[in-house]
């Protein structure tokens, strides 16, 4: 086989030729391009690790932010809880407080109102026994028995304070008639002692003579009249005296189990207890009943009342 040369030389030369416009029109550009790209994709690559730190630091962030929004959440919860427990506690303790007072309340009331009907009790008590000893008085009033009232009306006459006399001394220098009455009619001697009496009692003024008259309705007694003035000596004001020394008793002794029960309830409400309880109806206990009075207070002596 012959070689032609020259075929061969000018394939050689095609060749250069072709690698040279390869090389200068498209293996440069897309050398070029290539390193562009790659230039650029490292770029981009540059930026999404920025990216991607940027992002990691922002989530640290959110993730601290979120931790402590957290730690804020569960504090706030647990002072509410705090302010809401207390806040129970003390709406707990205001109302066994009121329970408590309302409590000592009723039973003050329940005590007053036993107190009260005690005292009803015997106020009726006493208005019978004194209407029954006043009719009986009425019954009983005699002569003899107005006769043992002069006897005590003189006595007790010579005895009067200085101020009693001095208000009959005025009475008499003002003029008027002066008049005795009784229930009975006087008899003459029983109204000479009084008239001797009453001048004793008005001396050294001259006191007039005395009218006597009669009063079937009071009960055995003497009075003695004049000028705005009066002195009765009588077993009714006796025994309104009585009716009166007993209620100032049972006032007196009122006043002191209303102090002694002041007294001992108040350091139970001085401290906040739970509201107690009531019994049912069925197993409370009566409760005691207060003290009563004494039945016979001391009995005054005979009134000598001055208007």
């Amino acid at each position: 086989m012959l070689i032609d040369w020259f075929t061969v030389l000018a394939q050689i030369v095609n060749f250069l030729v072709l690698v040279w416009i390869l090389k200068r029109f498209l293996y440069r550009p897309i050398l070029t391009a290539i390193d562009a790209r790659a230039g650029a994709l490292a770029l981009t690559q540059a930026n999404a690790a920025a990216l991607t730190a940027s992002a990691q630091a922002a989530s640290a962030a959110l993730a601290l932010e979120r931790q402590e929004w957290e730690r804020a959440r569960q504090e706030r919860a647990d002072q509410a809880s705090t302010a809401a427990s207390a806040a129970a506690a003390a709406l707990l303790t205001q109302a066994r407080e009121a329970g408590a007072a309302l409590g000592l309340q009723a039973e003050h009331e329940r005590a007053a109102l036993e107190e009260h009907a005690r005292r009803a009790l015997v106020r009726q008590a006493e208005d019978q026994v004194f209407a029954l000893a006043s009719a009986a008085l009425m019954a009983m009033g005699t002569a003899t028995l107005e006769r043992s009232i002069t006897d005590a009306f003189l006595q007790r006459l010579a005895t009067l304070d200085a101020a009693t006399r001095a208000a009959f001394t005025a009475a008499i220098t003002q003029g008027g008639a002066l008049t005795v009455s009784s229930r009975f009619a006087l008899p003459d001697a029983q109204r000479q002692s009084i008239t001797r009496g009453l001048a004793q009692l008005a001396a050294p003024a001259s006191a007039p003579p005395p009218q006597f008259t009669q009063a079937p309705e009071a009960i055995a007694g003497i009075t003695v009249t004049m000028a705005g003035f009066s002195t009765a000596w009588s077993l009714e004001g006796y025994l309104s005296a009585v009716r009166e020394r007993m209620a100032a008793t049972a006032r007196q002794q009122q006043a002191a189990a209303a102090a002694a029960m002041a007294t001992a309830t108040l350091p139970a409400a001085a401290e906040p207890a739970a509201a107690p309880t009531p019994p049912s109806p069925a197993a409370a206990p009566n409760p005691p009943a207060p003290p009563l009075p004494p039945s016979s207070p001391p009995v005054p002596p005979l009134p000598s009342a001055a208007a």
